[in-house]
């Protein structure tokens, strides 16, 4: 159970990591050819924009020099026709004026003509009726020549001001087509103008949204970082918690194998103290207490390897030594029992017993001295220790002697 439901913490971890870096590398990976795309899009729109404007400006001033060149020599020929109609109008005017004259003349001789008819005698008939001939021709001549002059002048006068119209509506259109062509061409320019900064402004606008894009994509990453957090949090204290309760388990059963060890039930012990270990395997207290109960039992060897195995565990454990030495001593290890129980020493280990040990380690070694030393020792910080005191007098009385 302990170890499936860590594996699948561990491959939820796995799988929150791989989801999320997935979804980062997707993101950044979209956003850089976003940016690239829309770089490249302003960059051909500016230059597009810019080379319309260098194209349309000169080609609306040269059709705008054109119209007025073309307009300014059209204005000669008009003028050329009006003075050209001013110089007929003239004629005519001159040739009514003759006719006028002619008009007068004949009045004047149609007056002579009767003073001529009273003093001309009969012989002079046929020639009175030619002269009255000739004055209905001229009369005839007149009168048509009067009227068609008036005709022509009329017509003279409506065709000079047809004319005139006409060269006005002309001059007219042309201004306005001028005019119009002008205004359309400085309406281009004005919005060609403006393209430079619409780009700027969209430009603008695109990196605010780029902007934008970059501080959703750090949210994002802030969120997925957070969840992951979250997510390792919960795992790491669902760990926490079921390494808690194991560790109660195994404290369980150690204590109950120290209970039954003091009761000399070292098998029911040994049982116990190996539960322990099966759920922590590197529980340096249940190897050293395993180590004690196999010394009881004498298995020396399977004992001193336990009791090493705490202190690989554990290098501080200075309970550790004091057992390995115990050990040794019963195996009659006299020099490695004590190598022990001096690193006990060293580790601060000063309790009444361990003395007691190296007393009895010093005996078999025939340091009688020294041992007197360590039971006295054992006595200072415990004088109640009967044990102690029986083999200081029984030892100080062998070194009297």
């Amino acid at each position: 159970y302990t170890t499936s439901s860590s594996e699948s913490n561990e491959r939820l971890i796995t799988a929150i990591e791989e989801g999320n870096t997935t979804l980062l590398t997707r993101q950044d990976e979209a956003y850089e050819r976003f940016f690239a795309n829309s770089e490249n899009m302003a960059t051909a729109f500016k230059t597009s924009f810019s080379e319309l404007k260098d194209t349309m400006v000169p080609a609306l001033e040269n059709i705008e020099k054109s119209q007025t060149e073309s307009f300014n020599k059209q204005l000669p020929v008009f003028e050329s026709i009006q003075n050209e109609i001013h110089s007929v109008s003239e004629g005519i005017s001159l040739l009514q004026e003759g006719f006028k004259i002619l008009a007068e003349t004949l009045a004047t001789f149609d007056k002579k003509q009767d003073v001529i008819s009273a003093v001309i005698d009969k012989r002079g008939e046929g020639i009175e009726i030619k002269l009255s001939k000739l004055d209905e021709s001229v009369v005839s001549l007149l009168e048509t020549s009067n009227s068609k002059s008036d005709e022509i002048a009329s017509a003279i006068t409506q065709l000079n001001k047809a004319i005139e119209q006409q060269t006005k509506s002309f001059e007219k259109l042309l201004q306005n087509s001028n005019s119009k062509r002008q205004a359309e061409s400085e309406e281009i320019i004005q919005v060609l103008s403006q393209v430079p900064d619409n780009l700027s402004k969209y430009l603008d606008s695109n990196n605010e949204i780029l902007s934008a894009i970059r501080n959703s994509q750090s949210n994002i990453a802030n969120v997925s970082q957070s969840i992951e957090n979250l997510t390792k949090s919960i795992v790491e204290g669902e760990k926490k918690r079921e390494e808690e309760r194991l560790f109660e388990t195994a404290q369980n059963h150690l204590s109950r194998g120290v209970i039954l060890f003091y009761r000399g039930s070292f098998g029911a012990a040994e049982k116990e103290i190996r539960k322990a270990l099966e759920i922590r395997e590197n529980y340096a207290e249940a190897h050293l207490n395993l180590g004690m109960i196999l010394g009881e039992k004498g298995q020396t060897q399977k004992a001193i390897k336990c009791i090493k195995k705490a202190l690989e565990i554990e290098p501080g454990l200075e309970e550790a030594y004091n057992n390995l030495g115990v050990i040794q001593l019963k195996g009659e290890k006299f020099e490695e029992a004590m190598q022990s129980f001096n690193e006990a020493v060293k580790l601060g280990f000063k309790y009444p017993q361990l003395y007691l040990n190296m007393a009895q380690a010093l005996i078999g070694l025939d340091k009688i001295t020294e041992a007197i030393g360590s039971l006295k020792k054992v006595i200072e910080i415990d004088p109640t220790n009967t044990e102690a005191r029986e083999l200081l007098t029984t030892y100080e009385k062998d070194a009297i002697q």
